[in-house]
């Protein structure tokens, strides 16, 4: 019943919310007085600004929960930040506190612009490497096995061509109403598929040269903590030159190729 009132806008300015936000500035140990702003920005969540009467600033994250996705986003964002912050990682915003029932979590507000393709250099892409081994340092401590399994994880290479083919399937439904759509069905049937189709025909190939199977999974010590939807889109630059990582809804453990190829998407 909440999670369907997290999604109804009228919610955000009832009475219900501002207790579920005030239960959660208490839990973070924040005043009961506050003043609440709504942000621009976030896709698929509302984002709000807190701001507290002994002059702190935090970040209210309300994460939209779709009726057929069953992924809990909040929990993910919030148990990869407090494991990244118990591991003394400081480039990510400070988790305060997570009310899981209500898909409402309280985060340090990082004041900072967002990078344009001219601000990546090699020094960011280093800084972005060291933050995904920082992470996986500790893989092996006991906290880093309470995180989640990434959101659309691939273990095996039945994995990885299970869920291309599902993207692709939901590509060929798209309705034959637009000129837009109509171009799009062609490329889908004519240039994607066929390329798809020869990419399974290598990778079998290559299965067979090499006696790889599809449904063999990668062993849990290859796996990695994933950032998963990881890449300079989702960074924040401050005044001093500072790069910080956000949004971690998607996070969890996966194959490290996967989060390669996220990165370079």
């Amino acid at each position: 019943r909440k999670n369907k009132m997290i999604q109804n806008q009228t919610y955000f300015g009832s009475e219900e919310f501002h207790k579920s936000v005030s239960d959660l500035s208490q839990k973070a140990g924040m005043p009961i007085s506050f003043i609440i702003k709504p942000l621009e920005g976030g896709r698929n969540n509302r984002v709000f600004s807190i701001n507290y009467n002994n002059s702190k600033k935090l970040l209210l994250k309300a994460y939209f929960q779709h009726p057929n996705d069953q992924r809990n986003r909040v929990k993910a964002e919030y148990l990869f930040l407090d494991f990244a912050w118990a591991n003394n990682i400081r480039c990510v915003p400070k988790p305060y506190a997570a009310d899981f029932q209500n898909n409402l979590a309280l985060y340090e507000f990082l004041e900072g612009n967002k990078l344009s393709f001219l601000d990546i250099s090699e020094e960011k892409i280093k800084k972005a490497l060291k933050f995904f081994i920082d992470i996986n340092k500790n893989k092996k401590l006991q906290q880093a096995k309470n995180l989640p399994i990434a959101s659309e994880a691939c273990f095996s290479i039945k994995d990885h061509i299970n869920l291309v083919e599902k993207r692709i399937e939901r590509l060929k439904k798209i309705k034959n109403d637009s000129e837009i759509n109509k171009k799009t069905i062609i490329f889908v049937q004519e240039d994607l598929s066929k390329a798809w189709e020869r990419s399974i025909k290598h990778a079998d190939e290559f299965m067979y040269k090499h006696n790889l199977k599809r449904d063999k999974e990668i062993s849990e010590k290859d796996r990695c903590i994933s950032p998963s939807d990881f890449g300079f889109h989702n960074t924040l630059l401050d005044s001093s030159g500072k790069l910080f990582f956000i949004d971690f809804e998607y996070s969890g453990w996966d194959d490290p190729a996967k989060m390669v190829c996220d990165f370079f998407c």
